[in-house]
């Protein structure tokens, strides 16, 4: 798993209520090992008012389901 640099685009504060959505930006085999994926995600946490206050792409590798 990797992360590529982060954006903190406001301040939070005590008392914030935040919220936090993954979006799946790519599912693909591994070109190297067939039993795993590579998955991209864009992860976003967001404040009470819906401002965007960080957010970060990551890569994880994942196990995959046997072909039958």
């Amino acid at each position: 798993m990797f992360w590529v640099p982060c954006a903190n685009t406001s301040t939070e504060r005590p008392g914030d209520r935040l919220s936090l959505t993954t979006e799946c930006l790519e599912a693909r085999p591994s070109s190297s090992k067939p039993d795993r994926g590579i998955v991209r995600t864009l992860i976003t946490l967001n404040n009470q008012n819906g401002e965007a206050v960080l957010s970060a792409k990551e890569a994880i590798l994942v196990a995959r389901k046997p072909s039958p």
